[in-house]
């Protein structure tokens, strides 16, 4: 009985579920959804959006919103092509640089969590949510590509061939937002992720070293875009979106960000 129940309940780790019940419990109901939605980018990314000439995240917000759940955005073709010059320096199986070398494709679809997207403005965030796991430190062909700076690389460019509203998402008014645990966000360093985000959020040169395809001129807007959200952040916006973090003496205070 006890394996059975452990069995049925494995689903309580699955990270799909973590984001889906936080997101969607932060999207549903429709009213009052964009002011639960700016009070959540508030808490990652400070008061005031770092794009567009924005002054509230209510502005960003404006117009029809949608949420996708594992969006699939394309490589950036900048970047592919520089790993076709250098794929012997950051391939290091030679049956996979024959591969890439007879196909020409180094890198394929990056799966987003989920996507956040405003039809009207064209804003967007880039939600990478993780639970237990911890983020990935390689791809197939890049044994130096993370998974942190490969989310915020394919952020960086248009999709002019994806469906709409995808399509219409600009890349100069999208945020990427880091969504886990509390504690994790608190034990920063007990994670890759803890370790890559906090330069990345400080120096565009931190990002601009994992992502050598791009200048780092262009880079310096992209670190203010940064942040990171935790699952206790969404549980108190909309309790009851996390429901199996409430303690028995009730929902949890945001924690303070740094």
């Amino acid at each position: 009985m006890r394996r059975t129940v452990a069995a049925a309940r494995q689903f309580e780790k699955d990270e799909r579920f973590w984001v889906v019940a936080a997101l969607m419990g932060i999207f549903h109901p429709e009213d009052g959804r964009v002011d639960r939605l700016a009070q959540l980018l508030a808490v990652a990314l400070g008061e005031r959006p770092p794009v567009g000439g924005f002054t509230t995240w209510q502005e960003c917000l404006a117009g029809g919103l949608q949420l996708y759940f594992e969006a699939n955005l394309p490589s950036p073709p900048e970047y592919r092509d520089w790993l076709g010059d250098h794929s012997s320096e950051r391939t290091l199986i030679p049956h996979l640089i024959e591969a890439a070398a007879a196909s020409g494709k180094f890198e394929g679809q990056t799966r987003v969590d989920a996507v956040l997207i405003s039809e009207g403005t064209g804003f967007a965030v880039l939600f990478e949510a993780k639970v237990l796991s911890d983020a990935g430190n390689k791809t197939s062909y890049d044994v130096m590509r993370n998974q942190i700076a490969c989310n915020i690389d394919v952020m960086l460019n248009e999709n002019p061939r994806l469906q709409p509203p995808l399509r219409h998402r600009k890349p100069e008014l999208s945020c990427f937002v880091l969504l886990t645990p509390e504690i994790f966000k608190r034990k920063r360093h007990s994670r890759l992720y803890g370790w890559l985000i906090d330069p990345y959020r400080r120096d565009p040169a931190s990002l601009a070293e994992d992502l050598p395809h791009r200048d780092e001129a262009t880079l310096e807007p992209v670190s203010e875009r940064l942040g990171w959200l935790t699952f206790e952040d969404c549980q108190c916006i909309a309790p009851g979106a996390c429901r199996w973090l409430e303690p028995d003496s009730g929902p949890r205070s945001v924690p303070p960000d740094g």
